[in-house]
C-alpha cells in the first residue's frame, strides 16, 4: 500500500509523458488509469472515438467526457471519474486490506 491508487484524468494529454511505451507504466495503467476524452459520446462511453480500435490509446483506457468541448469535459464527466476512484478505492482496500491493531 501506500502508493497511487489510480488516476481519472479529464481530457489529458498523456501520450506526450516519457514513460508511457514503458510495459511497467502500460501494466500498472490499463487497470488503474483512465482518461475522460472530448466526445458526443454519453459521458463514461468506451471507445469514445470512431477511430479507435479499442478503448485504450497511449497506455490508458479512454472514456467518453460527454462534452466534445475540451472545457467542459471535468465539469461533464466529474461524476464518472469519482465513481471510478472511489471502486479503485474500495477494490484496493479490499486486496490489501488495513492491518488489525493489536
Amino acid at each position: 500500500g501506500g502508493g497511487v491508487t489510480a488516476v481519472a484524468l479529464l481530457d489529458s494529454v498523456h501520450r506526450e509523458m516519457p514513460c508511457k511505451d514503458s510495459p511497467a507504466f502500460q501494466a500498472w495503467s490499463k487497470k488503474r488509469v483512465v482518461n475522460f476524452v472530448a466526445s458526443a459520446a454519453t459521458v463514461g462511453a468506451a471507445k469514445p472515438k470512431p477511430w479507435m480500435a479499442s478503448d485504450v490509446f497511449a497506455g490508458c483506457r479512454c472514456r467518453s467526457g460527454g462534452s466534445k468541448d475540451h472545457l467542459r469535459v471535468p465539469g461533464a464527466a466529474l461524476g464518472e471519474a469519482m465513481a471510478f476512484l472511489e471502486q479503485a478505492v474500495v477494490l484496493e482496500t479490499l486486496a490489501n486490506p488495513p492491518p488489525t491493531p493489536a
